[in-house]
């Protein structure tokens, strides 16, 4: 008797499972999609753009090594990390960057609050 209860509760749950439209599916999923690519692809931009505002050189982004990395690319990655350091400006100058930076992320692609 409770296998069958059990059995019937599984049947019921995968049955309103399969009646779920996939996200992917969904009307709105490719304009969310896109919506969320543009945001994505804009950041690199307004990154240089702001701590340009602030004479602050480059920060490149570096990707991080693969999990299977050998111990070169990790040391490879560890010394682009270290010049990277190298470019940050004051400490006051680089809070007063991000803080602009967020500012400019949130207006520009989330609207003014």
């Amino acid at each position: 008797k409770l296998k069958q209860q059990e059995l019937a509760v599984d049947t019921n749950k995968a049955i309103r499972a399969a009646q779920q439209t996939p996200l992917e599916r969904s009307p709105i999923w490719w304009m969310a999609y896109e919506t969320i690519t543009e945001i994505v692809r804009s950041i690199p931009g307004k990154v240089k753009s702001t701590r340009r505002m602030y004479s602050l050189q480059e920060w490149p982004f570096i990707p991080p090594p693969p999990d299977n990395a050998t111990p070169e690319e990790e040391a490879a990655y560890q010394e682009k990390l270290e010049q990277r350091q190298a470019n940050r400006g004051e400490e006051e100058r680089e809070n007063e960057w991000r803080a602009k930076f967020l500012e400019k992320v949130g207006t520009d692609c989330f609207g003014p609050h």
